[in-house]
């Protein structure tokens, strides 16, 4: 995958912490709806804006933070998050190959 490049949701540049995460997708029963694996300087900020467009009133679903591991450069955030999803390559929705369903969120996070 290319390095981010521009803004999306702030700028991208140097940090001194980069994060290789995952959203956990759930219902309003708590059930495991799909796993999200990304990377990001503030993963919370993610999150925020998973959740924007999400209505968790009217849909009862939210995108919750589940593990984040800090890694020292963008390069190495990049180079996890595509081997975590090249592992679980089989479970990447069509539409986003960041999201994954079918694997337990404990299972994905282990591989991290």
């Amino acid at each position: 995958a290319p390095k981010h490049q521009g803004s999306f949701e702030g700028k991208f540049g140097d940090h001194s912490v980069w994060h290789v995460y995952t959203l956990v997708l759930r219902n309003s029963e708590q059930q495991v709806l799909a796993i999200k694996v990304g990377y990001s300087n503030n993963p919370e900020s993610r999150e925020k804006a998973y959740n924007n467009p999400m209505a968790l009133e009217v849909t009862g679903l939210r995108w919750q933070v589940d593990r984040s591991e800090p890694v020292a450069s963008e390069d190495a955030a990049r180079q996890i998050e595509q081997a975590v999803l090249a592992e679980f390559a089989e479970h990447q929705l069509n539409s986003n190959g960041e999201i994954l369903v079918g694997p337990k969120p404990l299972v994905v996070a282990a591989e991290m």
